[in-house]
């Protein structure tokens, strides 16, 4: 895994209060370029530090901004030191716009207690669940784990869902791929 480089948004935006898409495009503003150098698929990391209020319309124009940017493409959301207040918020975005994100711990270089949050469906969650429970599993695999009847293209096509969405990591072994979390020790519904 690349090492993930943290964008403090307080210190980028020189703002500790971000609401409304005015501060939602501040933001991106703030941010854009430190992400031309980003490599696609690998996750994003902003650290909310210092951030006092976030308002639902700055995070969605944010987050979908980084998302659209070519070189963020396929990289999951790493939000690091969300408030109480700011966790909510950024929970009720995640549900408004049907996208899971990733929340977090940054205490200098290091990340803990990555989790997903947000809406993933029933099967996808399952999938993501069988893969982090095993640390690395292709689709035959997570059939076999999920104990349940159906063809392994079902779930495979989870798993290329949640390697879409930045969350879980692929890797080609001859015909087979691989997945595997694409932060160590992600959580999800814990």
């Amino acid at each position: 895994m690349n090492e993930m480089h943290p964008l403090n948004l307080a210190t980028l935006s020189g703002r500790v209060i971000l609401t409304g898409i005015s501060g939602g495009e501040r933001c991106l503003s703030a941010v854009a370029g430190s992400l031309t150098a980003h490599s696609s698929g690998e996750p994003v990391l902003l650290d909310m530090s210092g951030i006092e209020a976030l308002g639902g319309s700055a995070l969605r124009h944010l987050l979908q901004g980084i998302q659209s940017l070519e070189t963020c493409h396929g990289s999951a959301i790493v939000l690091a030191n969300l408030s109480e207040d700011n966790l909510a918020e950024a929970d009720l975005v995640a549900d408004a716009t049907r996208s899971p994100y990733i929340s977090a711990r940054l205490t200098g270089e290091a990340l803990t207690h990555p989790e997903v949050r947000g809406p993933l469906d029933e099967k996808v969650a399952k999938a993501l669940r069988l893969v982090l429970q095993a640390g690395e599993a292709d689709a035959l695999a997570v059939s076999q784990l999920s104990n349940e009847s159906g063809v392994v293209t079902a779930w495979n096509n989870r798993l290329v869902s949640l390697h879409s969405l930045g969350l879980l990591r692929q890797r080609k072994v001859g015909k087979r791929k691989l997945y595997s979390p694409v932060i160590g020790g992600l959580a999800y519904g814990s």
